[in-house]
């Protein structure tokens, strides 16, 4: 899998790199979608301290903000996660074909990492189970449906009941064979 290296530095550092000296950094990667391929983005933090310190005293040390992701502390990107959503919602494709596929370009996913990725985007990022957001809107369209008195679509009309079937015959027995007797006759 391609890997792409993004180093995040801190706005006063731009401002006056020779200023500061780099003391270390902080590396995290994240999964990326860009087109028709899977990238692994690692972001550096890296950290910087002035150079005209004072030296076993305290020392202000500047990171650059950590970049927003759409599920905190998750290992997926922006546009990682929407095409995960694109091809399990709009496209229709199961979890288990979207892991086959994930595992075609050499990512090992699971189904339920999808599962719960998804449900952490559903709402305020809650785990509810699968699709909770979506069964919840839908009760509360049946709800306003039936407040509002047409409830056609919302409710299940009722069939008229068709009488009973008539039984079924049981099935039929081959017939048995025929025994023949034979009669010996007596000789005369």
């Amino acid at each position: 899998m391609p890997r792409v290296e993004i180093e995040i530095v801190p706005p006063e550092v731009e401002r006056e790199p020779d200023a500061f000296e780099c003391i270390g950094s902080e590396t995290r990667e994240v999964l990326e979608r860009r087109t028709a391929a899977i990238v692994a983005v690692k972001l550096v933090y890296k950290r910087f301290a002035r150079k005209d310190r004072e030296r076993g005293g305290e020392t202000e040390v500047l990171v650059g903000e950590t970049v927003e992701l759409p599920i905190e502390r998750g290992s997926a990107g922006p546009g990682f996660l929407a095409d995960t959503i694109v091809r399990r919602w709009q496209d229709h494709q199961p979890l288990n074909r979207l892991e086959a596929v994930y595992a075609r370009d050499g990512l090992d996913l699971s189904r339920s990492t999808l599962c719960t990725w998804h449900g952490e985007l559903g709402g305020d990022g809650q785990w509810r189970g699968p699709c909770s957001c979506w069964r919840q809107a839908a009760k509360r369209r049946r709800t306003r449906a039936k407040r509002a008195g047409w409830a056609g679509w919302a409710v299940r009309p009722k069939l008229p009941k068709v009488g009973p079937w008539p039984a079924r015959k049981p099935p039929r027995r081959p017939p048995a064979r025929a025994v023949t007797r034979v009669q010996r006759r007596c000789p005369q």
